[in-house]
């Protein structure tokens, strides 16, 4: 049983056993896939031809109701359109007003979207203006003229203002033409390319429809389709649903869209073969049927291989560091894998060796390392109080205030002398509340009325020892991000007492009423993180918990945040208390 244990765990089980789980769901997996992909490609492919179909009809309407807007607006603002309904007398002023007409058409013809043409027609005159980008012009002003004749002869010019629509073949290019009637004799349009719009569709087996299901632009698709389509628009009365559904030519599946224009006279039509959608799938089925017997192959070969000159070299690497683990620095492993395990090897004696004559070295190294981090850390303090304190002697001085800078001299002198010649390993609580206390009366000079503070340390903890600077960055955090935007006085108290949780330790609490700190920021200072280059403000606080880890151990000191419930924040460090 215990042979058959150490079989189980030995790497070369472990591989066959996680080959044969992975393969057994991925063959069923691979079936399902499968017929899953077929449904969700379906799925996903009529729905982007139906968005794309929709927003491109979506687009057209919008650049229509546009242009309808700039003929309405032509009529009602330009003197020269509106001229053209009236009798000249004089035919050189009746071309230069044909003129300005065309001109006009011409510079708003590049900013109207979709458009290929504009035009106006004198019923009264029985003359056309066209506008056009393109280079038909003769056959286009012949077929607006020729449309505009028989329009009228059929039947009275509608009344004015009316919208109304007509398609025209030129050249055989099928153009829609969106009418306005101005006045009775008046006629304004914009012509629009639809072999130009279908193209812009951009969709292969894609056309456009009249409402009756005549053809008008086609790309791709047969006559048969276009034919079945208009069967399918003539059935339903000329008044076909938007729809996506599957049909069947010749029992052959394919993807049918219809969507209708919601103001024009017109409906785009896309028409897919099943087949193609779904023909990168079927060879996909195929392959799914050989992979099993190949992965199986590849399993078994990779286990041989695996064997010779990946499990072996591990196993001879693996009793190598067993035995060094054991403390058996006269350990050498022999060279005969492949180059890279080689190179493990000669790595692997090779730290060995270097092990065997640095393990003293390095160990001084690192306690070296760890003091001058230590000094490091602590000369790190925020230099612009250093400004702010002198500002605030200038500013005493020229008020005449001379007793007052006088003790701020003092204060500061005292503040300087300690940081500067703070360099003790540890020091009494005492110094450091006496510091503590020349630092919040500094800052009184500068908030005389805004700031109150109250210092409480027991007799018993006075003598307790502790590195230097250990304080003053959490008393500054409080003033610099508690004291902002606060009209009652910042009220700050810290005290020490006896840690009644851990014998021969003691807490000291630094508290502020002022506006506390952010979650996010709370967080990172309650798991010691390193706050981001942005966020140096609290430089100062991240490097005392790096000192007093450093000197203390992780294990020995807590430093803990919170916001209190009636505003500002609570800064609690528990500290070894039976040192000096």
């Amino acid at each position: 049983m215990s042979q058959f244990g150490n079989m189980f765990k030995s790497v070369r089980t472990k591989f066959i056993v996680i080959f044969l789980a992975v393969l057994t769901p991925l063959v069923f997996f691979l079936y399902y896939n499968n017929y899953y992909a077929r449904n969700v490609i379906e799925t996903q492919v009529t729905l982007g031809y139906e968005t794309t179909l929709s927003n491109f009809v979506k687009q057209v309407d919008e650049a229509m109701e546009a242009t309808e807007k700039y003929l309405i607006n032509v009529q009602q603002q330009e003197l020269d359109v509106n001229a053209m309904d009236l009798s000249f007398t004089d035919n050189t002023e009746y071309t230069m007003t044909k003129v300005r007409v065309n001109n006009k058409f011409n510079m708003n013809l590049s900013y109207m979207k979709g458009i290929d043409s504009f035009m106006l027609y004198s019923v009264k005159n029985n003359e056309a203006v066209l506008s056009t980008n393109a280079f038909d012009y003769e056959q286009k002003l012949q077929a607006a003229t020729k449309l505009m004749n028989e329009r009228s002869q059929k039947q009275p010019i509608p009344r004015r203002g009316l919208l109304e629509t007509a398609f025209v073949d030129v050249d055989g290019k099928q153009y829609m033409i969106r009418l306005y009637n101005a006045s009775s004799t008046l006629i304004l349009g914009a012509w629009v390319n639809l072999d130009g719009l279908i193209e812009t569709l951009n969709i292969d087996n894609s056309a456009v429809l009249a409402r009756d299901g005549t053809l008008l632009a086609n790309r791709g698709l047969t006559t048969e389709q276009t034919g079945w389509i208009k069967d399918y628009v003539e059935r339903e009365d000329g008044q076909p649903p938007d729809l996506e559904t599957i049909v069947k030519l010749h029992d052959s599946e394919h993807l049918l869209f219809i969507k209708t224009s919601s103001s024009q006279e017109l409906r785009y039509v896309i028409m897919l073969p099943s087949k193609a959608i779904l023909l990168n799938l079927s060879f996909f089925q195929k392959v799914i049927l050989v992979i099993p017997a190949a992965i199986l192959i590849i399993i078994l070969f990779y286990i041989a291989f695996m064997q010779h000159h990946i499990i072996r070299p591990i196993q001879n690497i693996v009793n190598g560091m067993r035995r060094l683990s054991q403390g058996n620095l006269d350990i050498q492993l022999h060279e005969k894998a492949s180059t890279e395990f080689n190179y493990m090897t000669m790595t692997f004696n090779s730290m060995v060796s270097e092990i065997k004559s640095l393990k003293f070295f390095i160990y001084e190294e690192k306690l070296r390392v760890q003091q001058a981090e230590m000094k490091q850390l602590q000369m790190q303090i925020n230099p612009h109080f250093y400004a702010n304190s002198l500002n605030i002697i200038n500013g005493m001085a020229q008020l005449g205030d001379y007793s007052s800078v006088q003790n701020m001299t003092r204060l500061l002198a005292a503040y300087f002398r300690y940081v500067t010649t703070s360099n003790k390993e540890l020091i009494p609580l005492r110094e450091e509340i006496e510091h503590i206390t020349n630092y919040l009366h500094i800052q009184k000079y500068r908030y005389p009325t805004s700031l109150v503070f109250d210092v409480r340390i027991s007799e018993a903890l006075k003598s307790v020892m502790l590195p230097p600077l250990s304080i003053q960055p959490f008393v500054e955090n409080a003033i610099i991000h508690g004291f902002k935007k606060k009209v009652n006085p910042f009220v700050i108290s810290l005290y020490a007492e006896p840690d009644e949780q851990a014998e021969g330790s003691f807490r000291l609490v630094i508290e502020d009423n002022g506006v506390g700190v952010p979650a996010e920021k709370l967080d990172a200072l309650q798991s010691s993180a390193q706050l981001p280059s942005t966020e140096s403000n609290h430089l100062g606080i991240w490097n005392v918990q790096r000192r007093l880890k450093l000197y203390y151990g992780e294990d020995k000191v807590s430093v803990e945040f919170e916001n209190r419930e009636e505003g500002g924040l609570k800064v609690m460090l528990r500290l070894p208390g039976n040192l000096g």
